[in-house]
């Protein structure tokens, strides 16, 4: 009987941890943003206090305008590394094609595909976009165009079941995307650059991966 108390309330205890596990997993995402705000908002004030001390010119960022682009800037980022997640080229994409019995060859094309779709137009668009004194605009049109190409495959999944044209529907988009994602990556840089302090970068950049991965 005594033996029976011990076992009920070993596994009541756990059952109540996993519960408390449970809600803190789901909570995180939440709850982070916040606290890495609050977090930047100290650093951000004692290097403001440091400065002044020491009679350095001010921050060009208003402590208003760098919290906001801090914030939009993170959240951009995780919710970024979630759709990534959710489309890895590496396990999820290729899975998919073999489920579309597509041959070995093209499926081995996936990962190399979105590489060389990164790296090779920034070799290409390097020079045009230095002479841009707006970055911005280039940004936002390769995002439109990424957009239009997942929003094109999807319908191509949800409408077509011949093989061949669902492989096909794949690979178009994919590849523009890959390429979009190239011509995109400069003009962000740039605006990353522009919009936060070289002293925020590793915090910003470092806040975008931990709520992307806590997210996915």
């Amino acid at each position: 009987h005594s033996r029976f108390h011990v076992y009920y309330n070993a596994v009541r205890d756990s059952a109540q941890y996993s519960r408390r596990e449970a809600k803190l997993g789901l909570a995180l995402p939440a709850i982070m943003p916040g606290v890495i705000m609050r977090y930047l908002d100290f650093r951000e004030s004692k290097l403001a206090t440091s400065r002044n001390e020491g009679g350095s010119p001010s921050s060009d960022f208003t402590p208003f305008h760098l919290r906001r682009n801090l914030a939009l800037g993170v959240a951009n980022g995780a919710l970024y590394t979630l759709a990534e997640t959710l489309i890895d080229s590496a396990l999820v994409l290729t899975w998919f094609l073999s489920r579309l019995s597509a041959p070995n060859v093209l499926i081995g094309l996936v990962v190399p595909l979105r590489d060389a779709g990164w790296f090779i137009p920034q070799l290409i668009a390097a020079r045009y976009q230095s002479r841009l004194p707006y970055k911005l605009p280039t940004y936002s049109v390769m995002a439109f165009v990424r957009g239009l190409a997942w929003l094109s495959m999807a319908v191509v999944m949800l409408t077509q079941r011949n093989p061949a044209i669902l492989i096909a529907g794949f690979f178009i988009p994919y590849t523009v995307n890959s390429f979009a994602a190239g011509v995109a990556g400069l003009p962000f840089m740039d605006i990353v650059a522009k919009t936060i302090p070289t002293r925020r970068l590793g915090t910003f950049f470092g806040a975008r991966m931990f709520l992307g991965g806590a997210l996915g």
